[in-house]
């Protein structure tokens, strides 16, 4: 396990917003703790107003504001069923760039979650034959919607984006904080 790691672990295209140019428009949504559980119907919801506003600015992504809303949502399901309810927020930030869309849902997990998410990323999603692992996840007898990640390989199945994850060790002893992020061409959306 990675529990003395020093810094930030990045996988995959992983980019820090800070240092990307040309942003359009940025929401960013904070969502309290409280009952996670509960939050779960609000996904969709929070997806759908998320990808109804960015479409309402550019005419180009009214046509694909489904398509913004499903990756979204995927981001959020998976944000919410994994998070440790210890009183941290889950964070939403959404970034328009002429040509791009930067969707970041981060989270905060334990350190058995980690080491398995980490694996989980390794080979499922850091691979060049996802499609692959994709098909042999759906021809398996039993999907635990608990543990596939299938959300995920949907997204790159389907859609194709640059994606990658921030880990970053907490003060918290034993939680981190773990950022997902997928960017879509505006192309390709």
């Amino acid at each position: 396990m990675d529990s003395q790691i020093k810094g930030n672990v990045i996988l995959g295209s992983y980019q820090h917003v800070e240092k990307l140019s040309g942003i359009k428009t940025r929401i960013d949504i904070d969502i309290m703790p409280g009952n996670m559980g509960g939050f779960w119907p609000r996904c969709g919801i929070t997806a759908d107003y998320c990808a109804q506003y960015l479409s309402l600015s550019r005419p180009d992504l009214k046509k694909g504001k489904n398509t913004l809303s499903f990756v979204l949502n995927e981001l959020l399901e998976n944000a919410v069923k994994y998070t440790v309810n210890q009183g941290f927020n889950l964070a939403v930030m959404l970034v328009e760039y002429e040509d791009q869309i930067l969707f970041e849902v981060s989270n905060f997990i334990n350190e058995e979650l980690y080491g398995a998410f980490k694996e989980y990323i390794e080979k499922f999603i850091m691979t060049n034959n996802t499609n692959e692992k994709y098909l042999d996840l759906l021809k398996t007898e039993e999907i635990d919607s608990k543990t596939s990640m299938i959300g995920l390989l949907t997204l790159i199945d389907c859609f194709n984006p640059k994606i990658g994850f921030e880990f970053e060790r907490t003060q918290e002893s034993g939680i981190f904080r773990v950022r997902v992020q997928v960017i879509l061409k505006s192309t390709e959306i």
